[in-house]
């Protein structure tokens, strides 16, 4: 029975950490493929934004900022919001499939011009949101769709790399395509880099130097119609081929209130580094369970609270990031059950009983050696026994009667309990 109890507790622990494993693995898997871009709509035209990520189980939520507020677009629950009257007859949110979502709006307004518009997608894990696109409503005709164009760019020094824009013209019209450079990120510092080579729909980037760098293609069409892509993010770096830097700890040891706690993080890149991640709307435990956690992934401290807390690690490298999600058990303190003050009490009576001793044999000495003369008055007083009576007497004749007397009462009160006794069974026999 022993055998078979152990054998299933191994079972359920390596399912738990097959789980937990599985689970770790689907982390950090929503990436966007494409961003919403910045369009140029004609008035009361269609207008329409779509983002694609990768991952599973996805769901995307809209938001606008115009004038100064911020609205989900996805959420109608609570009556009609002002933009609305000025998105047309028709709107809403679209699933395109699994990884593809779009937002229209199916006769734009003037109104809605210089606002901005983006998407929060998220897998139940995390939360990714995308780049904010710039919500433009003048001129007569339908801009360029952009197909598709990458988000972000992680080279080497000194590597090759190129950023490509497929767009569609809405009518026969011909594409010439702008490429702009951006020091700040944003869309209203933008400076053209490629003039007279408008034909070119890629753009060679320059790697020479560590850094970060932003790029925009604008889209124009030879019937009037423009756009501009979402911004593009290039990173060079000494090695961008470095290896991913996979947690690999999967389950973290117990820790003990009030006791100190000392254990590491691995990762399979030693250079990364370990944080803790808090992702927006999700709750994080770590800060209740006293401990810090150092960019090596050494993780220390001495928990205060006793419960189980749930935290996620990031783990950054040159070869991208990886997360990992711990629930970390604190257990109560021996130290909180037992009084302190019970550790001190065997030291207090042990010091009297020390110092006594010595006293007590000062005494029986100073008896052993004083001279005979001085034990004859208490010998006088020395237990004697009656031949005649047999009854053992202290001292002279008080000593015997006053034992005598006490014997008596003891007898009479064992004669009366006896009798007592006797008719208390007597009453119980009746009774039954």
């Amino acid at each position: 029975m022993k055998k078979l109890i152990a054998l299933l507790t191994v079972l359920i622990v390596l399912t738990i950490t097959a789980f937990a494993v599985s689970a770790s693995s689907e982390l950090n898997v929503v990436e966007f493929e494409l961003q919403p871009q910045n369009y140029t709509f004609p008035e009361n035209g269609t207008a329409m934004y779509t983002v694609k990520a990768t991952g599973k189980y996805l769901r995307a939520f809209w938001y606008m900022e115009w004038q100064g507020k911020r609205y989900n677009l996805t959420d109608t629950s609570n009556g009609a919001q002002p933009w609305e009257g000025y998105a047309g007859e028709s709107y809403g949110a679209v699933k395109v499939d699994d990884n593809t979502f779009s937002f229209f709006f199916g006769g734009i307004g003037k109104e809605l011009d210089g606002a901005y518009i983006w998407c929060v997608v998220e897998d139940g894990h995390f939360d990714l949101e995308s780049e904010r696109a710039r919500i433009t409503v003048s001129g007569v005709k339908s801009p360029p769709e952009i197909l598709s164009i990458p988000s972000a760019i992680t080279v080497s020094r000194g590597q090759s790399a190129e950023i490509r824009c497929v767009a569609r013209a809405n009518s026969d019209s011909q594409l010439s395509f702008i490429w702009y450079e951006t020091s700040t990120g944003k869309l209203e510092n933008i400076q053209a880099i490629n003039r007279g080579e408008e034909t070119s729909d890629f753009l060679v980037c320059d790697t020479s130097t560590i850094g970060v760098r932003y790029y925009v293609c604008g889209v124009t069409s030879t019937d009037g119609g423009s756009a501009y892509s979402s911004i593009v993010k290039v990173t060079v770096k000494e090695n961008a081929n470095a290896p991913r830097p996979v947690i690999q700890t999967q389950v973290l040891p117990d820790g003990t209130v009030g006791e100190s706690y000392n254990t590491s993080i691995i990762c399979a890149d030693p250079a990364a580094e370990l944080v803790i991640y808090y992702n927006p709307g999700k709750s994080n435990d770590f800060e209740k369970t006293g401990l810090t956690l150092g960019k090596d992934g050494k993780l220390s401290g001495t928990p205060t609270t006793e419960g189980a807390f749930t935290f996620t690690v990031c783990a950054a490298g040159d070869g991208g990031e990886d997360y990992f999600e711990y629930t970390l058990t604190v257990k109560k303190g021996v130290a909180q059950t037992t009084p302190p003050a019970t550790t001190a009490a065997p030291a207090t009576t042990a010091a009297p009983v020390a110092t006594e001793a010595p006293d007590t044999t000062a005494d029986v000495t100073s008896e052993q050696t004083e001279p005979e003369e001085t034990k004859k008055v208490p010998a006088e007083k020395e237990t004697e026994s009656s031949p005649e009576t047999g009854v053992i007497t202290v001292g002279g004749d008080e000593g015997g009667s006053s034992n005598t007397t006490m014997i008596i009462l003891i007898c009479i009160i064992a004669v009366l309990c006896t009798v007592v006794g006797a008719l208390a069974g007597i009453l119980i026999s009746k009774k039954k």
